[in-house]
């Protein structure tokens, strides 16, 4: 029995630019978690897009619609394509992202978007290290957009 954790609990996919660590507290823009609260933290893939069946229908239509006429089989035809290749596109996109998941206590998940998996992996390391420190001093600032961090205490050292 394979269960769908996101189907069940609440979950909030958010897309920011900063994620701030400040003592024993977890923020990004209108949000801040106390470390205590989370149970756990995870990385995941981005859900693809499913492929739109749809288009090859209106493809099928247009090959058809050539009898009647070039014109709406060429469009038909093109609108078809051009729906395959957007939706290529968009899982393309998807794939080079990865999201940060927090668990509550309450069992509610928020995850965070990340554009590079590389960085989602360093900031990993850097929340492991101070949840292993239990460290209450820290001030940890992690850039998302430009995939670069700043601390302000001594718990990093060159990551």
């Amino acid at each position: 029995m394979n269960l769908d954790l996101d189907k069940l609990v609440k979950k909030k996919t958010i897309d920011t630019d900063f994620l701030k660590i400040k003592g024993n507290l977890v923020s990004w823009r209108d949000t801040i978690i106390q470390i205590s609260n989370i149970t756990m933290i995870s990385t995941t893939d981005l859900t693809l897009l499913a492929f739109p069946l749809w288009s090859i229908v209106i493809i099928i239509v247009g090959i058809f619609g050539f009898e009647l006429s070039t014109f709406f089989g060429f469009i038909a035809i093109l609108m078809g394509i051009i729906s395959i290749i957007i939706w290529s596109s968009k899982n393309q996109d998807l794939k080079s992202k990865k999201k940060l998941n927090f668990m509550l206590n309450s069992g509610q998940i928020f995850s965070l978007i990340f554009n590079d998996r590389y960085f989602l992996e360093k900031v990993v390391t850097v929340l492991t290290e101070v949840l292993e420190a239990d460290i209450h001093d820290s001030n940890i600032t992690f850039n998302i957009k430009n995939n670069t961090f700043h601390e302000d205490s001594s718990i990093i050292n060159n990551k």
